[in-house]
Protein backbone atom coordinates (compact mmCIF):
# COMPACT_ATOMS: atom_id res chain seq x y z
CA UNK A 1 0.00 0.00 0.00
CA UNK A 2 1.51 3.11 -0.87
CA UNK A 3 1.59 5.88 1.79
CA UNK A 4 -0.33 9.16 0.48
CA UNK A 5 -0.34 12.56 2.29
CA UNK A 6 -2.63 13.02 5.15
CA UNK A 7 -4.73 15.78 6.81
CA UNK A 8 -3.29 16.90 9.73
CA UNK A 9 -4.18 20.11 12.02
CA UNK A 10 -3.27 21.24 15.45
CA UNK A 11 -5.95 21.76 18.44
CA UNK A 12 -4.85 24.80 20.70
CA UNK A 13 -6.89 23.58 23.84
CA UNK A 14 -4.66 20.31 23.36
CA UNK A 15 -1.59 21.61 21.42
CA UNK A 16 0.56 18.41 22.53
CA UNK A 17 -0.75 16.31 19.94
CA UNK A 18 -0.53 16.05 16.53
CA UNK A 19 -4.15 15.89 14.95
CA UNK A 20 -5.09 13.42 11.45
CA UNK A 21 -8.35 13.44 9.98
CA UNK A 22 -8.67 9.95 8.36
CA UNK A 23 -11.68 8.22 6.24
CA UNK A 24 -12.30 4.55 5.50
CA UNK A 25 -11.17 4.96 1.42
CA UNK A 26 -8.09 6.59 2.85
CA UNK A 27 -6.97 3.84 5.28
CA UNK A 28 -7.39 1.05 2.68
CA UNK A 29 -4.39 2.94 1.27
CA UNK A 30 -2.82 3.49 3.75
CA UNK A 31 0.53 1.80 5.46
CA UNK A 32 1.42 1.74 9.38
CA UNK A 33 4.97 3.33 7.95
CA UNK A 34 3.13 6.49 7.55
CA UNK A 35 2.59 7.38 10.94
CA UNK A 36 6.50 6.56 11.86
CA UNK A 37 7.03 8.88 9.22
CA UNK A 38 4.81 11.18 10.74
CA UNK A 39 5.47 11.10 14.40
CA UNK A 40 9.56 11.44 13.61
CA UNK A 41 8.56 14.92 11.03
CA UNK A 42 6.50 16.82 13.73
CA UNK A 43 8.25 15.08 17.19
CA UNK A 44 4.45 14.62 18.60
CA UNK A 45 2.42 11.88 19.49
CA UNK A 46 -0.44 11.17 16.50
CA UNK A 47 -4.30 11.74 17.69
CA UNK A 48 -7.24 10.20 15.24
CA UNK A 49 -10.84 10.41 16.12
CA UNK A 50 -13.20 7.63 14.79
CA UNK A 51 -16.70 6.34 15.22
CA UNK A 52 -16.81 2.83 16.66
CA UNK A 53 -18.14 1.59 12.90
CA UNK A 54 -15.21 2.55 11.00
CA UNK A 55 -13.57 -0.69 10.85
CA UNK A 56 -11.06 -0.48 7.95
CA UNK A 57 -9.54 2.70 9.72
CA UNK A 58 -9.35 1.02 13.50
CA UNK A 59 -7.84 -2.10 12.14
CA UNK A 60 -5.36 0.11 10.46
CA UNK A 61 -4.91 2.01 13.64
CA UNK A 62 -4.65 -0.83 15.47
CA UNK A 63 -1.87 -2.57 13.44
CA UNK A 64 0.21 0.35 13.50
CA UNK A 65 0.52 0.86 17.08
CA UNK A 66 -2.52 3.22 18.04
CA UNK A 67 -4.15 2.97 21.40
CA UNK A 68 -8.02 3.49 22.23
CA UNK A 69 -7.69 6.18 25.25
CA UNK A 70 -11.30 7.26 25.45
CA UNK A 71 -14.96 6.47 24.10
CA UNK A 72 -17.18 9.19 23.31
CA UNK A 73 -20.71 8.42 23.30
CA UNK A 74 -23.60 11.52 21.76
CA UNK A 75 -26.50 11.08 23.74
CA UNK A 76 -30.07 12.30 22.77
CA UNK A 77 -32.61 11.42 25.32
CA UNK A 78 -36.21 12.69 26.46
CA UNK A 79 -38.04 12.27 30.61
CA UNK A 80 -39.09 8.83 29.04
CA UNK A 81 -35.82 7.66 29.40
CA UNK A 82 -35.45 8.25 32.79
CA UNK A 83 -34.35 5.49 35.03
CA UNK A 84 -34.54 7.62 38.15
CA UNK A 85 -37.19 10.06 39.49
CA UNK A 86 -35.92 13.77 39.18
CA UNK A 87 -37.35 16.96 40.40
CA UNK A 88 -35.77 20.57 41.24
CA UNK A 89 -33.55 20.91 44.04
CA UNK A 90 -34.12 22.78 47.41
CA UNK A 91 -33.08 25.34 47.35
CA UNK A 92 -33.09 24.80 43.49
CA UNK A 93 -29.76 24.83 41.07
CA UNK A 94 -28.62 29.11 40.55
CA UNK A 95 -28.13 30.19 37.60
CA UNK A 96 -24.77 32.34 36.08
CA UNK A 97 -24.39 34.15 32.92
CA UNK A 98 -20.73 35.00 31.51
CA UNK A 99 -19.34 37.71 33.17
CA UNK A 100 -20.39 37.53 36.58
CA UNK A 101 -17.89 36.17 39.75
CA UNK A 102 -20.14 33.21 39.94
CA UNK A 103 -19.85 32.46 36.44
CA UNK A 104 -16.01 32.80 36.69
CA UNK A 105 -15.95 30.64 39.73
CA UNK A 106 -18.00 27.73 37.39
CA UNK A 107 -15.67 28.29 34.74
CA UNK A 108 -12.59 27.70 36.95
CA UNK A 109 -14.22 24.47 38.58
CA UNK A 110 -14.60 23.36 34.55
CA UNK A 111 -11.18 24.27 33.86
CA UNK A 112 -9.81 21.91 36.33
CA UNK A 113 -11.90 19.22 36.14
CA UNK A 114 -10.90 19.00 32.09
CA UNK A 115 -7.50 19.58 32.76
CA UNK A 116 -7.54 16.40 34.85
CA UNK A 117 -9.79 14.24 32.95
CA UNK A 118 -7.83 14.53 29.80
CA UNK A 119 -4.45 14.60 31.30
CA UNK A 120 -3.98 10.97 30.95
CA UNK A 121 -5.19 11.46 27.18
CA UNK A 122 -3.57 14.97 25.78
CA UNK A 123 -3.04 17.86 28.30
CA UNK A 124 -4.90 20.70 28.58
CA UNK A 125 -2.85 23.51 27.09
CA UNK A 126 -4.45 26.93 27.30
CA UNK A 127 -5.14 29.21 30.11
CA UNK A 128 -8.11 29.76 31.84
CA UNK A 129 -8.78 33.07 30.09
CA UNK A 130 -8.60 31.68 26.78
CA UNK A 131 -10.72 28.45 27.84
CA UNK A 132 -13.52 30.60 29.23
CA UNK A 133 -13.82 31.84 25.66
CA UNK A 134 -15.04 29.00 23.89
CA UNK A 135 -17.66 28.17 26.98
CA UNK A 136 -21.08 28.67 26.69
CA UNK A 137 -22.63 32.33 28.34
CA UNK A 138 -24.93 30.45 30.94
CA UNK A 139 -24.38 27.96 33.79
CA UNK A 140 -26.17 25.91 36.55
CA UNK A 141 -24.99 25.63 39.46
CA UNK A 142 -24.65 24.03 43.00
CA UNK A 143 -23.27 25.60 46.14
CA UNK A 144 -21.85 29.04 46.99
CA UNK A 145 -21.30 31.56 44.48
CA UNK A 146 -17.73 31.54 44.88
CA UNK A 147 -17.19 27.89 45.78
CA UNK A 148 -19.42 25.60 43.18
CA UNK A 149 -18.86 22.40 44.28
CA UNK A 150 -21.21 20.89 40.70
CA UNK A 151 -21.91 23.20 37.65
CA UNK A 152 -23.33 22.89 34.26
CA UNK A 153 -22.85 24.68 31.26
CA UNK A 154 -25.56 25.09 29.20
CA UNK A 155 -26.34 25.78 25.38
CA UNK A 156 -30.53 25.49 24.42
CA UNK A 157 -31.30 22.46 25.14
CA UNK A 158 -27.36 20.84 25.47
CA UNK A 159 -25.51 20.41 28.08
CA UNK A 160 -22.27 21.28 26.70
CA UNK A 161 -19.82 20.65 29.61
CA UNK A 162 -20.48 18.55 33.18
CA UNK A 163 -18.20 19.40 36.22
CA UNK A 164 -17.85 17.99 39.86
CA UNK A 165 -15.33 17.63 42.74
CA UNK A 166 -18.49 16.32 44.76
CA UNK A 167 -19.22 12.66 44.23
CA UNK A 168 -21.34 11.79 46.63
CA UNK A 169 -23.25 15.39 46.12
CA UNK A 170 -23.70 15.06 42.06
CA UNK A 171 -26.24 12.65 41.73
CA UNK A 172 -28.68 14.80 43.48
CA UNK A 173 -27.53 17.78 41.14
CA UNK A 174 -28.01 15.73 38.11
CA UNK A 175 -31.35 14.62 39.23
CA UNK A 176 -31.88 18.64 39.60
CA UNK A 177 -30.65 19.57 36.33
CA UNK A 178 -32.35 17.18 34.17
CA UNK A 179 -35.80 18.25 36.25
CA UNK A 180 -34.65 21.93 35.36
CA UNK A 181 -33.90 21.08 31.42
CA UNK A 182 -36.68 18.97 30.86
CA UNK A 183 -38.89 21.53 32.39
CA UNK A 184 -37.73 23.87 29.17
CA UNK A 185 -37.14 21.09 26.33
CA UNK A 186 -39.17 17.53 25.49
CA UNK A 187 -35.33 16.41 24.42
CA UNK A 188 -31.96 17.09 25.40
CA UNK A 189 -28.32 16.21 24.41
CA UNK A 190 -25.18 16.03 25.31
CA UNK A 191 -21.58 13.72 24.97
CA UNK A 192 -20.38 11.78 27.42
CA UNK A 193 -16.50 10.00 27.74
CA UNK A 194 -15.86 7.15 29.70
CA UNK A 195 -13.03 9.03 31.09
CA UNK A 196 -15.04 11.80 32.57
CA UNK A 197 -16.94 10.58 35.72
CA UNK A 198 -19.69 13.54 35.78
CA UNK A 199 -21.31 12.98 31.90
CA UNK A 200 -21.43 9.30 32.74
CA UNK A 201 -22.84 9.40 35.86
CA UNK A 202 -26.03 11.69 34.01
CA UNK A 203 -25.89 9.19 31.10
CA UNK A 204 -26.51 5.98 33.08
CA UNK A 205 -29.49 7.93 34.54
CA UNK A 206 -31.50 6.75 31.52
CA UNK A 207 -32.23 3.47 29.67
CA UNK A 208 -30.46 3.62 26.79
CA UNK A 209 -28.71 1.52 24.37
CA UNK A 210 -25.65 3.44 22.44
CA UNK A 211 -23.91 0.83 20.30
CA UNK A 212 -21.89 3.74 18.28
CA UNK A 213 -19.34 5.98 19.58
CA UNK A 214 -16.95 8.81 18.76
CA UNK A 215 -13.33 6.88 19.79
CA UNK A 216 -10.19 8.34 20.33
CA UNK A 217 -6.47 6.89 19.11
CA UNK A 218 -2.89 7.63 19.96
CA UNK A 219 0.31 7.17 18.82
CA UNK A 220 3.21 7.02 20.77
CA UNK A 221 5.72 5.18 18.22
CA UNK A 222 5.51 2.34 20.59
CA UNK A 223 5.38 -1.26 19.14
CA UNK A 224 1.88 -2.37 18.23
CA UNK A 225 0.72 -5.66 19.82
CA UNK A 226 0.39 -6.70 16.37
CA UNK A 227 3.50 -6.59 15.85
CA UNK A 228 4.08 -10.04 18.32
CA UNK A 229 1.69 -12.31 16.07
Amino acid sequence: MGDEPLETYRNPFHASHLYLRLTEEEADALSPACFAKLFEQYGLPLQVMAYSDAMRTISLLQRSGFELKRRCYEVQVSSSDLLVHVSKGIPPLSLAKKGSSAYFACAELLYHYHRDTHAAINPLTVSLPEFMEALPAEVLYDGPSDRPTSAAFIEGNEIAYLCSFDPAGFPAFARSLLAELFDRYDQIEFEADDTDWAATAVKDMFLIKIDRSFDTYVYLNQPSRYDKL
